[in-house]
């Protein structure tokens, strides 16, 4: 099992590369503006995140990369 990784460029692209049958997991977002947010939010190391809506769940996912441990 391939552990993903918390730098949000790797995390990105691991997402972006992720296929396991017909389950994708994909960010809406532009990637440099979810870059951006990924790096200011990951300076904060946030606890709390909210995301209304997952889609297919590439924001979450990457949401959770920036977030503290315990989060």
């Amino acid at each position: 099992m391939r552990i993903a990784p918390d730098d949000p460029i790797q995390a990105y692209e691991f997402i972006s590369a992720f296929n396991y049958g017909e389950v994708r997991i994909n960010p809406f977002q532009i990637r440099e503006e979810i870059l951006a947010l990924l790096e200011f939010l990951g300076d904060e190391t946030p606890r709390r995140i909210i995301e209304i809506g997952t889609a297919q769940g590439g924001t979450l996912f990457l949401l959770t990369r920036v977030a503290a441990i315990d989060a």
